[in-house]
């Protein structure tokens, strides 16, 4: 990828759509790890415009839920890029947080208005499996983007995400990867680290990253 003139950025977006469209899941991995250099190289001019970083952040979310893992967790990767490099921001950041949580939270609508859902009540259909496991994912890249800093919403996602750890796998293994990574990059200036937590979060927190469940 080089620095592209802004006439050729939109050929360009068209272009990576219909490769994403491919049933072959490592065309479609290509085209992620091209997409990951080509919105880096020419970062200026697609953070600037508005219409070209909602194309980059639909075409990344979505293959969110791509029925290959592997193009799952890529997409994740290059998200948690995005978010790192400051490409999302303001409304646009807030508007994806609140879509993956909606992901996330649909699985929990089922089984009465008590109760979460539960493994025994059925099994969901393999969509409402990717979408699910979509939200989470991107909910990890939300946590591993900011790995010496806890932004304000960090702590009520690692919240909502150490209420999954008894899913159905994909998702354990998921969020244990994206706890390890959070201990690893935050466990040096913990002491400051957990001023952004309430008192309620850190019990949470401490049995996340303490407990030996959490990382067998």
């Amino acid at each position: 990828a080089c620095i592209l003139p802004k006439t050729a950025i939109q050929p360009l977006l068209d272009m990576v759509k219909r490769i994403a469209m491919s049933e072959s899941y490592k065309t479609k991995m290509s085209m992620l790890e091209f997409l990951q250099v080509a919105v880096f190289t020419n970062f200026p001019s697609l953070v600037c415009s508005p219409v070209y970083r909602d194309q980059v952040t639909f075409l990344t979310t979505s293959l969110l839920s791509d029925p290959h893992i592997t193009v799952r967790q890529k997409a994740a990767k290059i998200l948690g890029g995005l978010l790192h490099s400051g490409f999302l921001s303001g409304t646009p950041l807030t508007n994806l947080l609140c879509d993956l949580r909606g992901r996330v939270r649909t699985k929990m609508t089922r089984g009465g208005t008590n109760k979460r859902f539960r493994k025994e009540e059925g099994d969901p259909g393999a969509q409402d499996k990717l979408n699910h496991h979509s939200g989470i994912l991107g909910l990890c890249a939300f946590v591993e983007a900011f790995p010496y800093d806890v932004p304000d919403f960090v702590p009520p996602i690692l919240m909502e995400l150490s209420t999954h750890l008894n899913d159905r796998q994909p998702i354990p293994m998921t969020i244990k990867k994206s706890l390890q990574e959070f201990k690893r990059t935050h466990q040096d200036n913990w002491q400051e680290h957990k001023t952004k937590f309430t008192e309620d979060q850190l019990v949470v927190m401490t049995d996340l990253l303490v407990s030996q469940n959490y990382y067998a």
